[in-house]
């Protein structure tokens, strides 16, 4: 419908759309270049928050960043004690979470496992988080079939038949592995700090039990963010204001606000270093969460590209079960992920 809007030139003045919704239509120019009608506001940003606007092979930036998400790493403690794993040290890398996800799903005896992968939610940005290249220089050609990253898929493929993940939760997405954590059926959830309230309200004892960690990272300790951000088409008839209002509404003074009401994070620096993010309050896992992803944000990186979308994700996710099934060889897996992905976005 956005799409549609844009081309007629019926679009808002100002639109709020994630990089991934926004790639199709600044690819084709509709929107105005922020590196050029923001400049003088450009260096307030986090810069990996600015450039998630930017189109492969294309110059400028067509957002101004507005709001972020950086995941968080919450575990249940008393399954952590049960396992005989420290309820103070949660994973920190992929290779900690698998190897504690076994210890946890042992304990577990078929009532609890170690962790859900969510792989339509994960899988990209865990190849990334491990210094795979997903896409050539051009942005055209999906290159994520390394053997790196065939060895990080054995790993999981050999952590699905040591049932560390239930048997259900290949086909499953974050919702359900939010579900699960939510029920104590698995020990590990990486999520937003949003998720923190939602816990709280519908499973308060498992709230209780929660602790929080930093970011599970790979080899290259790359942190992964959301974006949210603000574009103004350029067949609005008030660029001029439009840009001003954009600016006006994700500036430092009005995202340190909204973020106090909304579960959120600001794009401006100089927001992520009031008290609110900075102190970790009163110790509770919300304010924790809250310390722990303005921190990592500040390096973080939107490391989904553009153009992994609904359709190549789906493609790359069905190969990905059968090679956690034992049906194909990890390398087979995704040498025909990359060849399906290829053809979708070529």
């Amino acid at each position: 419908m956005r799409e549609a809007n844009a081309v007629a030139g019926t679009m808002a003045d100002v639109v709020d759309l994630n990089p991934q919704f926004a790639q199709a239509l600044e690819a084709k120019g509709l929107f105005v270049d922020m590196d050029k009608a923001a400049k003088d506001v450009k260096a307030d940003y986090v810069p990996g928050a600015w450039d998630a606007f930017t189109v492969p092979g294309k110059e400028g930036s067509f957002g101004i960043p507005w709001y972020l998400t950086s995941e968080v790493t919450m575990y249940n403690k008393e399954q952590f004690k049960k396992a005989g794993l420290d309820a103070e040290k949660p994973p920190a890398t992929l290779d900690e979470l698998i190897a504690a996800g076994e210890k946890l799903s042992k304990a577990g005896k078929g009532k609890a496992y170690g962790l859900h992968p969510a792989l339509e939610n994960r899988f990209i940005a865990d190849l990334a988080k491990q210094g795979v290249p997903l896409l050539d220089e051009s942005g055209e050609k999906w290159t994520f079939n390394t053997p790196e990253a065939a060895a990080y898929l054995g790993k999981l493929a050999d952590a699905y038949q040591k049932g560390v993940f239930p048997k259900d939760s290949l086909t499953q997405n974050h919702s359900k592995a939010t579900e699960a954590y939510q029920a104590g059926r698995i020990g590990v959830l990486p999520s937003g700090p949003n998720f923190l309230t939602i816990l709280k309200e519908n499973a308060p004892k498992i709230a209780e039990a929660t602790g929080v960690g930093l970011q599970i990272t790979g080899t290259s300790g790359a942190t992964n963010m959301s974006v949210m951000g603000l574009l103004v088409p350029k067949s609005s008839k008030n660029q001029a204001a439009a840009v001003s209002f954009a600016t006006y509404m994700a500036n430092a003074e009005n995202q340190l606000a909204f973020s106090k009401i909304v579960t959120v994070l600001p794009s401006v620096s100089a927001a992520l270093r009031d008290p609110f993010f900075t102190d970790a309050g009163d110790g509770s896992a919300e304010a924790r969460a809250r310390k722990i992803s303005a921190e990592q944000i500040a390096k973080g990186e939107n490391l989904v590209p553009v153009q992994y979308d609904e359709r190549v994700t789906k493609a790359v996710v069905a190969k990905v079960q059968l090679a956690l099934q034992g049906k194909l060889a990890p390398q087979e897996a995704l040498d025909q992920a990359v060849e399906a992905a290829d053809r979708i976005t070529g």
